[in-house]
């Protein structure tokens, strides 16, 4: 049983373990050793409360997690993650980059995600001793995308010097990573592990974190607005009550309760209120239905200066009162400073694709 890999994974000694199931440590120790195995109390445990796929534990799966929440929160943090870890985080991230969106800047990613992961592929190509290599299937996978040579280097060289920002190209060199950690017959020592974590890491949780967004039938924001090298914010820290208004439009941040909400008044027509972690996320929508007639994020949507939320209410804006609530936003988004910390608030919630 993979008992020592899934100490590594939440750093747990024997007796960490042992205490976490209400064994004792010489078990642990004789099922590392594979003179005994976990009850059937144990394995639920583990399935139950930390989302462990018993198969993986029994080295008869590549699937660590079987709760792909519960796996991403024991990702999240990690500045390095183990071959498993990051073969979980990839097929998330596969996933993601598999789902089709409806808003119409869904078609691209961010140009340095996918030369981040080809760097990954390169460098597990480059020093890692892969014995079954030809058996992987790589070239063929990248002869998808004919402007890529038969010559394997010569291909990731050509996407790390010009990335093609689309989901499907990330998609494709996710696989390719996945097949390696998955199939490939090689040791990765801790600092490939380190190495690949660099590359991955912060911004691939993220992008994996908006599985939760799209499985609540939300859409995250596409990942090209944002900038993902950042602290984690406490959302009810580094905001203080403000308001701005200009004609019949009145804007408030606000806290109530521990809760800090967004308040958009429209005098004459209705209120707009919203959780500060969307705030950034609509407040992109108004600027971005300058260039779209009809843009949609999260539970919002606006299609000629009408929004809707929740597809249930929508508020007509005449094009004076449009105008004024886009000249609103901004205004918070040229506060350098705020508009990245509503951006890092988003972020922490709902992930990017």
């Amino acid at each position: 049983m993979r008992i020592k890999e899934l100490r590594q994974i939440y750093n747990l000694s024997q007796e960490d373990l042992a205490k976490l199931l209400s064994l004792k440590r010489p078990l642990i120790s004789l099922v590392e050793n594979a003179k005994r195995n976990l009850g059937k109390p144990a394995l639920e445990l583990l399935s139950q409360k930390f989302g462990i796929n018993i198969d993986w534990l029994s080295g008869k799966s590549h699937v660590l997690f079987c709760d792909w929440q519960k796996g991403l929160e024991i990702l999240k943090g990690k500045s390095t993650l183990t071959r498993w870890e990051l073969l979980f985080l990839l097929e998330v991230m596969h996933w993601v980059w598999s789902i089709p969106l409806t808003t119409k800047c869904s078609q691209e990613t961010r140009k340095d995600f996918v030369s981040k992961i080809s760097q990954a592929v390169r460098y597990l190509l480059s020093h890692c001793e892969i014995v079954n290599l030809n058996d992987l299937g790589i070239n063929n996978a990248l002869k998808l995308f004919s402007v890529f040579s038969d010559n394997i280097f010569e291909s990731l060289n050509a996407i790390e010097r010009n990335p093609i920002a689309t989901p499907s190209l990330a998609r494709e060199l996710a696989s390719i990573l996945i097949g390696i950690l998955r199939d490939g017959e090689f040791e990765m020592r801790k600092d490939d592990e380190q190495e690949v974590s660099s590359l991955l890491l912060p911004w691939g949780y993220y992008v994996a974190l908006s599985y939760l967004a799209l499985k609540q039938d939300l859409i995250p924001l596409s990942s090209i607005y944002f900038i993902w090298d950042f602290e984690k914010p406490d959302k009810n820290e580094g905001i203080k009550d403000f308001q701005m208004q200009k004609g019949n439009i009145y804007l408030e941040f606000r806290q109530y309760m521990g809760k800090a909400n967004v308040d958009i008044l429209i005098a004459g027509k209705g209120k707009i209120t919203f959780d500060l972690s969307e705030a950034f996320a609509f407040f992109t929508m108004v600027l971005e239905s300058e260039k779209h007639i009809d843009f949609s994020v999260l539970k919002y949507n606006i299609y000629e200066r009408n929004i809707t939320i929740n597809k249930m209410l929508t508020i007509m804006f005449t094009k004076n009162e449009y105008d004024i609530l886009v000249e609103i936003v901004r205004e918070i988004s040229e506060n350098t400073d705020f508009w990245m910390y509503l951006q890092r608030i988003y972020l922490q919630k709902y992930g990017f694709v």
